[in-house]
């Protein structure tokens, strides 16, 4: 969801096309850290 907000922010000129990738990039980060927390939170129980 963030992703496609981000994507919509940047087609309607609110997020300048620069900054897009650096934000995409940090987004995947995110994501990435979040699914090895919940992959730990589950094999722990």
């Amino acid at each position: 969801e963030l992703e496609y907000h981000v994507l919509l922010a940047r087609d309607l000129s609110l997020l300048s096309v620069s900054d897009y990738p650096e934000l995409t990039l940090q987004i995947t980060e995110v994501k990435q850290m979040l699914a090895g927390l919940i992959q730990k939170l589950t094999a722990e129980c």
